[in-house]
């Protein structure tokens, strides 16, 4: 089963576009896929229009949305969800709106600390104000020399816990997953092992997300300690949560998260598109 489920394009912050991914995804001939850009579907349904979404032999609706547990920013992956619910719409547009403020917060904040106004070249990469995200300020800050790489930027002004991490305006976990849930889809928790907690936060976040009526955990494509990655498959499993993966593709040159490089999902968990309910996934044995 090759399959790759988290992915991002242009009409967030990944450096390809719709239909250049799709051509990827087809090169690479991917048995699943599931473009998931940050709080929008717009890369999604510029395929599906196009008719590129046989560009894998199953394509999935997926999104990433941004929201706040625990006092922090998290992602979750929405799959498998009928993007013409009228919940779902709503909150797409109140979510493009929210992304809207905290780029002119995040502005504010870095020019506040001694850096450049990079508003507006942050938007140009980004496209749009609805799509503005922290990945798109790393590049600007870099074009002008006020950081030595994007890593660099997030790491000193952008990351969890620095100046640009404007948390607050997102939405609860539980209602973002009722979005999805409302929508016939699957939420998923996005790269657990990324949000820098002790286990014993992350446990609580994990529980917090099941009583929620979330229903997967990535535990495949993030770099992680074998012995981490051991603890987080026990727990996703003592909750009866189902296992998904995905590279995080944003950027060719990005070595470390090369698309449709993901490994197998773990065999004592149950895959996430066995909970699917709107497609029915077909296994080549």
């Amino acid at each position: 089963m090759q399959y790759d489920l988290h992915c991002h394009t242009t009409a967030s912050d990944g450096r390809l576009s719709p239909n250049e991914l799709a051509d990827a995804v087809e090169a690479l001939s991917l048995d699943l896929f599931a473009l998931t850009d940050h709080d929008t579907i717009d890369g999604y349904l510029e395929l599906k229009a196009s008719g590129r979404l046989s560009a894998a032999k199953q394509w999935v609706s997926g999104i990433e949305l941004s929201c706040v547990a625990l006092k922090q920013t998290i992602h979750i992956v929405g799959l498998d969800f009928d993007e013409t619910h009228p919940t779902f719409i709503q909150a797409l547009k109140e979510q493009a709106q929210r992304r809207l403020q905290r780029g002119e917060v995040i502005s504010q904040r870095l020019i506040k600390a001694g850096l450049p106004d990079v508003y507006s070249r942050a938007l140009e990469f980004s496209g749009s104000a609805e799509s503005l995200g922290r990945p798109h300020f790393a590049r600007a800050l870099v074009e002008v020399e006020a950081c030595k790489s994007e890593q660099h930027a997030f790491d000193k002004w952008l990351g969890n816990g620095k100046i640009g991490d404007v948390k607050l305006m997102w939405p609860e976990l539980s209602e973002v997953v009722s979005w999805i849930n409302d929508a016939g889809g699957v939420a998923v928790l996005a790269h657990p092992l990324r949000y820098k907690m002790t286990f014993s936060k992350l446990r609580q976040l994990i529980e917090q997300f099941d009583k929620a009526g979330g229903e997967g955990i990535e535990v495949v494509g993030q770099q992680a300690a074998p012995d981490k990655l051991k603890h987080l498959v026990r727990t996703v499993k003592s909750h009866g949560l189902a296992a998904s993966g995905g590279s995080d593709f944003h950027d060719p040159k990005w070595h470390w998260a090369p698309l449709g490089k993901v490994n197998a999902l773990p065999e004592e968990l149950t895959p996430i598109w066995s909970r699917f309910k709107r497609t029915v996934v077909e296994i080549n044995p």
